[in-house]
C-alpha cells in the first residue's frame, strides 16, 4: 500500500482527506501497521504480565510539572549574575518560594491540583521494558495517536515519558492503550530558536525535555520538543543552568504534539 500510493502521489484509495500528504499517510500506514499486524512479531523486550496501576497525564504543562516536580517558567538569563541555584529556580517557579523535594509527593500533588494538573488511574495488563498495555474502565478519557504523555508506575517515584502507539475502545466501554516509553532519563530544560532576525531577549523559551543517553540499549541522548521545532541541523539555545547552543541532528520521533531528534552542541553568539 505505501508503495502504491507513493507511486500514484495520491492518498485516494485509503479514503482520507486530500490535505493528507503522502509521506504522512505512510507514515500513519506504518506506525498502526506495527502493533496491528505484527503482534509480538519482532518485538524488542519480552512481555509479562501486568499487575497494578499507573498515573498518565498527556497535557505538556502537566508534564513538565510533573517530570520536573515543580512548574515551569521563563528562565532570565540577562541583568545582574546570580548564582545558579537562583537561576534554576526562576527557570521552575518564576519567584522566590522554598523548593519543594521530588521526594515529597504530597506537597507536590497539593501543588499539582492547585494549579488544575489531573493525572487519570490506569489498569496495567502487561508490561515490558518498552512499554505498557494499559486499561482504563468506563473510560470518557481522549488520547491522540503518537501524543506524548507522561507515566508514573505505583511502585515508581518518577514519571518517564511514553507515546501512545495505540488506542481502542472496548464494547464494555472501556479504553485500551498501548504505551510506547522514550528511552532515557528525562530532565525538563528550556529551548528557543536563535537566528531569527529578532533581538536575543526577544524570544521566549519553551519547555522541552532532554533524554539521557543509555548506552545498555545504544540509544543516544535525545531532544523531545514542541512539535513543529525540527529541522535538519537547525540551531537552537538550550538553557539548563547555563545557556548553551546546540544543533539538531536526526529526526527519531515525530508525535502529534512532538518531534524527538538527536542534537550535538555548538557555539552561539552572544
Amino acid at each position: 500500500m505505501t508503495a502504491r500510493i507513493r507511486k500514484r502521489q495520491s492518498v485516494s484509495e485509503l479514503n482520507l482527506d486530500p490535505s493528507v500528504e503522502v509521506e504522512e499517510a505512510v507514515r500513519l500506514l506504518l506506525s498502526l501497521y506495527r502493533p496491528w499486524a505484527r503482534g509480538s512479531v519482532g518485538r524488542r523486550f519480552t512481555r509479562r504480565p501486568g499487575g497494578g496501576s499507573v498515573e498518565l497525564t498527556g497535557d505538556w504543562e502537566a508534564i513538565t510539572f510533573y517530570v520536573a516536580g515543580k512548574p515551569f517558567s521563563q528562565p532570565s538569563v540577562q541583568g545582574a549574575a546570580r548564582s545558579v541555584r537562583s537561576d534554576m529556580r526562576l527557570l521552575t517557579l518564576g519567584e522566590r518560594v522554598a523548593d519543594i523535594a521530588a521526594d515529597e509527593p504530597t506537597a507536590i500533588q497539593r501543588a499539582a491540583e492547585y494549579r488544575g494538573y489531573i493525572c487519570t488511574q490506569w489498569e496495567i495488563l502487561d508490561q515490558s521494558l518498552g512499554g505498557f498495555r494499559l486499561r482504563r474502565r468506563s473510560s470518557s478519557d481522549r488520547l491522540a495517536h503518537r501524543e506524548l504523555i507522561a507515566i508514573r508506575p505505583s511502585d515508581s517515584k518518577t514519571f518517564m515519558l511514553g507515546m501512545v502507539s495505540w488506542v481502542m475502545y472496548r464494547e464494555d466501554g472501556a479504553l485500551d492503550a498501548g504505551i510506547q516509553l522514550l528511552e532515557g532519563v528525562p530532565k525538563v530544560v528550556a529551548v528557543r530558536s536563535v537566528g531569527l532576525g529578532k533581538g536575543q531577549y526577544d524570544v521566549k523559551f519553551q519547555p522541552a525535555f532532554q533524554l539521557s543517553e543509555t548506552p545498555a540499549i545504544k540509544s543516544p541522548a535525545t531532544l523531545v520538543l514542541p512539535a513543529g521545532y525540527f529541522q535538519p541541523f537547525r540551531v537552537l539555545e538550550m538553557f539548563d543552568e547555563n545557556v548553551r547552543g546546540f544543533r539538531l541532528l536526526e529526526l527519531v520521533n515525530r508525535g502529534t504534539d512532538f518531534d524527538q531528534a538527536t542534537f550535538e552542541a555548538v557555539n552561539v553568539a552572544g
